[in-house]
């Protein structure tokens, strides 16, 4: 039996071990995951099966005016005309499911949890999907009513080589994965 809970301190390493199966080595770090910690608006879900973490989710509520401090300019116009009647927008930043446990529906009970999060708040949705080996998490966003908005070449390049992290499928920095830029407007 699954169980899920809000991601706290005593999940960090854990995390970073799933993450750097997931997406690379050096994805997430100790100290960015303690302030995320921090931060009043971050989210963070964990799925344990035996007190032992097979899925994480992290999702942070933003305002209108922040996405341009979170996406690419060329994007972050797109994003804002999108969400112009929206004060609150639910950026979902990563989700992952150990190998294991793919294909079981792990991720939907962890996407549902946010999707009813930005419904309950009102908020505009946005999950930025790697399209690397990722046509499951897009057939779920659209499963739960996401639309594809864009698609994002080199999507991490400035971002690896500034937090120097190793993508699973480039390797060494830079990253040169695309990314689909999925969105959904909640229904009020």
């Amino acid at each position: 039996m699954y169980k899920l809970v809000s991601f706290s301190k005593d999940h960090i390493e854990e995390v970073i071990s799933l993450a750097n199966n997931c997406f690379g080595s050096h994805y997430l770090n100790t100290a960015c995951l303690n302030d995320y910690l921090k931060m009043p608006e971050q989210n963070g879900l964990v799925l344990l099966d035996s007190n032992k973490i097979i899925g994480f989710s992290f999702y942070k509520f933003i305002t209108r005016n922040e996405i341009f401090r979170h996406f690419h300019i060329e994007l972050s116009s797109v994003l804002s005309e999108y969400f112009a009647e929206y004060s609150s927008i639910c950026y979902r930043q990563q989700t992952a499911i150990a190998n294991g446990y793919r294909n079981k529906g792990v991720s939907e009970m962890l996407i549902r949890q946010g999707i009813e999060a930005a419904a309950h708040r009102k908020a505009g949705q946005i999950s930025i999907v790697w399209n690397h080996n990722n046509a499951a998490m897009e057939k779920i966003l659209l499963k739960f009513g996401f639309e594809m908005l864009a698609k994002h070449d080199d999507y991490w390049y400035n971002d690896s080589l500034e937090k120097k992290y190793s993508c699973v499928v480039c390797g060494q920095p830079p990253c040169r994965c695309s990314a689909t830029v999925m969105v959904k407007k909640s229904v009020y």
